[in-house]
């Protein structure tokens, strides 16, 4: 969250730095106009950049939950459910005679 609001606000002095136009006294002025303009398509972009971000970690996340590792715990999981309800099943067994 930290680098976004960095990002943002990088892009957005960045914009108002190249904006900035000299005057004849010497002094520098923000030409508004041209400033929301390059805040806008910095904006657009940034957005951009993060719908894409979002997608390779949905598709990370995917990939994690479909890899074979997880297979192999699930099925190890389920291995010793099947041992845990046979040993119930025989301490069953043993108490009813």
């Amino acid at each position: 969250m930290r680098r976004i609001i960095f990002v943002v606000t990088i892009a957005v002095a960045l914009a108002a730095s190249g904006c900035m136009k000299k005057q004849a006294d010497g002094t520098y002025k923000v030409d508004t106009a041209e400033a929301k303009a390059k805040t806008k398509t910095s904006g657009e972009e940034l957005k951009t950049d993060l719908q894409k971000a979002g997608e390779k970690v949905k598709k990370g996340a995917e990939k994690a939950r479909d890899s074979a590792a997880v297979r192999r715990a699930e099925e190890k999981a389920g291995e010793g459910l099947e041992k845990a309800g046979q040993k119930l099943k025989e301490a069953g067994q043993q108490k009813k005679p």
